[in-house]
């Protein structure tokens, strides 16, 4: 394993480990609409400093390794399913940041609401094409 794959992996673990937070942070507002305002708080803070950053890595060092190895068609299949993950992730933080300049603003819980369940279409979405580009990276080595 070389060094670019190895770091490339501590991005996709560094970026799970974020999503599950946020994610977990989503669930307890859901149960809860008393947390609604502070997970809005917390969710767009984690993804302005945290995950953005992350996701950069991940897309800079997948991007990198094409130059190294010779492409293949699962390659090909690996790296859509890659891309659809961040691409969901990346449309994310636009209900994200919306829902925080709702919640700043006094917007009614219904209207924070429609935001919400547009983070979790963005995580089913994105969380289905990462296990596709998880399982063929780890089952095929390539």
């Amino acid at each position: 394993m070389t060094a670019l794959i190895l770091l490339h992996l501590i991005f996709i673990g560094l970026w799970g480990g974020c999503v599950a937070v946020e994610m977990i942070l989503e669930f307890t507002a859901k149960r809860d609409q008393t947390m609604t305002a502070p997970v809005a708080q917390l969710h767009y803070s984690i993804d302005k400093f945290v995950e953005f950053p992350i996701v950069l890595g991940v897309l800079i060092t997948g991007a990198m390794q094409v130059f190294f190895i010779q492409l293949t068609l699962l390659h090909f299949v690996k790296i859509a399913a890659g891309l659809g993950a961040v691409s969901a992730n990346l449309w994310c933080f636009v209900p994200v940041f919306q829902r925080k300049k709702l919640v700043d603003d006094n917007a009614g819980i219904a209207v924070v609401g429609k935001c919400s369940n547009r983070v979790f279409l963005a995580f089913y979405v994105g969380f289905s094409f990462g296990l596709i580009a998880l399982f063929i990276g780890l089952s095929f080595r390539g």
